[in-house]
C-alpha cells in the first residue's frame, strides 16, 4: 500500500533524493519562500538579499525539515547552503514544480497550499537574476531554535517505539504489523501527532490503527446515545469500560461487501477468491488494513499534523495502537525502527475527528490502457463537517477528483488532481470546513495510466488488479470529518 500523513518513497528524505538522482532539484522548501501572508506580499525595490529577504522565510517554511535532525537530507540554514542552487532554486520556482501541489487551483481552497503567489515569485526571481547576493548579516534574523527530535516545538506528552526489524537487500516484504499499548487510563484527545522512522528510507509507508486494549473491550453507543448513558452494563465490565461506552465519539459501522461496490452478486465469490490471503492477514487489521481509514498516519512530507484548537483524534483509555509497517528493501540490509508522538488536548473537549475511506478493489486495468477510470462511493449516515481530503492511488495513478452529490441533487466538485504524482500524497486541507448534510454521497474517481508512455509504470503489459505491492494499484478516496448524529 501507498500510504498517508501519514506521508512516498514515502519519506520526504526518500523523495529528494530520488530527485536528486534525476538531476531535478528537491528544494520544496525553499520554493515555499513566501505566501499570501507573507511580509514579501511586495517584491522589494531592491535586489533581494539572503540575510534581509530569503533568511526569514526559509526559517519559515524550509527549516521544519531542512536542518540538523530534520526530515531533509541537506541543510537550507545558512547562505552556504542555499547559494550554489540558486538558479535551479529560480527554476523550479518559475515552473511551479515547487512546492509541491497538485490541486487544480481553480477548484476550492486549501488551508495548506503552498503555492506562491506573483509577488513573491518575483522576489525569488530578482534574487536569482541578480547573482543570489549575500547582503549584509547584520540584516539576518535570529537563529531559530527547534526540539530535538520532532517537529514541533514542544516536546510530546507520549511516544511509542516499535522494535527494530531488518530490512534484507532485497525482495518483496508482506506488511508487518505491530500492537503498542499506550498505558492510558483515561481517555486523551489528540491534538498533533508525528510518526517517524529511524531510516525513513526503508519505509514505504506506516499506518496506525486504534484498537480497544484487551481488558478494555467496549460497545460503541448509537447515534442516538452520543454523550448518554448506553444504558445497562453487562455484569464484570470495568468502569473505564462503563465510562468510554458514555464519553466515546460516535462512529459509523463498516461492513467489508463495500470494498466490493462494483461487483454484480455472482461475481463477489470469484473477487473474495482473488483477496483471500489479503482477507485472513491484513484486512483484519484496523480499518480493514487502511481501506477504510486510519487513525494516524506517516506518509509523504514527513512532518507532524496538528488539528485546529477545537479538533482532535479520540484515543480510548486502555487502547493499544496497532503500527502496519510496508518496508522496501534498497539494495542493502538496513535495520529501522518507527516512532509515534502523541501530543494531547487540555482543556475543553475538542470534536472528534475521524478518518475513513472511499474505496473498491473491484477493478482490472488492462494492459496498455492509458486512460482507464474507476470508481467508488459512500453514503453519509449522519450529517459530517468536512475537514480534509487525501487521495490515495499507486504508480499507475493519474488523475483523482471528489465529487459530493447532495440529497437535493445537486453535485459539486471538491477536489481535482490532474496530475496526480506517486512521490506525494498529499492531504488537502479545506481552508473553510464544509458541512455536508446526513445522505451526501461522496463520489471518487481515478483515471489510471497503464501504458508505455506512463514512466513510472512497472509493466505496461500487466493486467493491473487492487494490492497491497506498489506494483499493483490502489483506488482509496480518504476525508476526514467530524460527524454529527442526531442532526
Amino acid at each position: 500500500m501507498r500510504l498517508p500523513a501519514i506521508t512516498p518513497s514515502c519519506s520526504a528524505t526518500a523523495f529528494v533524493l530520488d530527485r536528486l538522482r534525476h538531476g531535478l532539484v528537491a528544494l520544496a522548501c525553499a520554493a515555499s519562500l513566501a505566501n499570501s501572508g507573507d511580509a514579501l506580499a511586495q517584491a522589494p525595490a531592491a535586489a533581494p538579499t539572503f540575510h534581509r529577504d530569503i533568511a526569514p522565510l526559509l526559517q519559515r517554511h524550509c527549516e521544519k525539515c531542512h536542518r540538523d535532525g530534520g526530515a531533509g537530507p541537506f541543510a537550507l540554514v545558512e547562505y552556504a547552503d542555499v547559494a550554489g542552487v540558486a538558479a535551479m532554486v529560480g527554476e523550479v520556482v518559475a515552473q511551479r514544480r515547487m512546492p509541491p501541489w497538485h490541486a487544480d487551483r481553480s477548484i476550492g481552497r486549501f488551508a495548506n497550499d503552498p503555492s506562491l503567489p506573483e509577488a513573491a515569485l518575483a522576489t525569488v526571481a530578482a534574487w536569482v537574476a541578480a547573482g543570489a547576493p549575500e547582503g549584509d548579516r547584520r540584516d539576518a534574523p535570529p537563529p531559530r531554535a527547534w526540539a530535538s527530535g520532532w517537529s514541533l516545538a514542544t516536546p510530546p506528552d507520549l511516544v511509542l517505539t516499535t522494535p527494530s526489524f531488518t530490512v534484507p537487500a532485497e525482495g518483496t516484504l508482506p506488511y508487518q504489523y505491530v500492537r503498542l499499548a499506550t498505558g492510558l487510563t483515561e481517555h486523551r484527545y489528540v491534538r498533533a501527532a508525528e510518526v517517524k522512522s529511524v531510516h525513513p528510507e526503508v519505509v514505504h509507508h506506516s499506518l496506525v490503527f486504534q484498537s480497544e486494549g484487551r481488558g478494555a473491550r467496549v460497545a460503541r453507543p448509537s447515534a442516538n446515545e452520543e454523550g448518554a448513558a448506553a444504558g445497562s452494563s453487562p455484569a464484570g465490565e470495568t468502569e473505564a469500560a462503563r465510562t468510554a461506552a458514555i464519553e466515546r465519539p460516535w462512529r459509523p459501522g463498516f461492513n467489508q461487501l463495500e470494498l466490493m461496490q462494483g461487483a454484480k452478486p455472482h461475481e463477489i465469490p470469484q473477487w473474495n477468491a482473488r483477496f483471500m490471503a489479503m482477507i485472513r492477514r491484513d484486512l483484519r487489521y484496523g480499518e480493514s488494513g487502511g481501506l477504510n481509514g486510519y487513525f494516524l498516519s506517516g506518509l509523504a512530507g514527513g512532518g507532524a499534523v496538528e488539528f485546529e484548537p477545537d479538533e482532535g483524534k479520540f484515543l480510548a483509555a486502555g487502547s493499544d495502537l496497532i503500527v502496519q509497517l510496508h518496508y522496501q528493501p534498497i539494495g542493502k540490509a538496513t535495520e529501522s525502527s518507527t516512532s509515534i508522538a502523541l501530543w494531547f488536548a487540555e482543556g475543553a473537549r475538542p470534536r472528534a475527528l475521524d478518518t475513513r475511506g472511499v474505496a473498491t478493489v473491484v477493478f482490472a486495468i488492462p494492459p496498455g490502457a492509458s486512460d482507464h477510470a474507476v470508481s467508488a462511493e459512500y453514503r453519509l449516515p449522519v450529517a459530517a463537517t468536512l475537514r480534509s481530503l487525501q487521495p490515495h492511488l499507486h504508480l499507475r495513478g493519474r488523475s483523482f477528483t471528489y465529487v459530493a452529490r447532495y440529497p437535493d441533487g445537486r453535485e459539486e466538485t471538491l477536489l481535482h488532481v490532474p496530475a496526480y504524482d506517486f512521490n506525494w500524497q498529499h492531504e488537502y486541507v479545506l481552508a473553510e470546513r464544509k458541512e455536508l448534510p446526513e445522505g451526501t454521497v461522496l463520489r471518487v474517481t481515478a483515471h489510471f495510466d497503464n501504458s508505455a508512455e506512463n514512466p513510472a509504470n512497472p509493466d505496461p503489459s500487466a493486467t493491473v488488479y487492487f494490492g497491497l505491492q506498489t506494483h499493483e494499484e490502489m483506488l482509496i478516496g480518504y476525508f476526514e470529518v467530524t460527524w454529527r448524529p442526531g442532526e
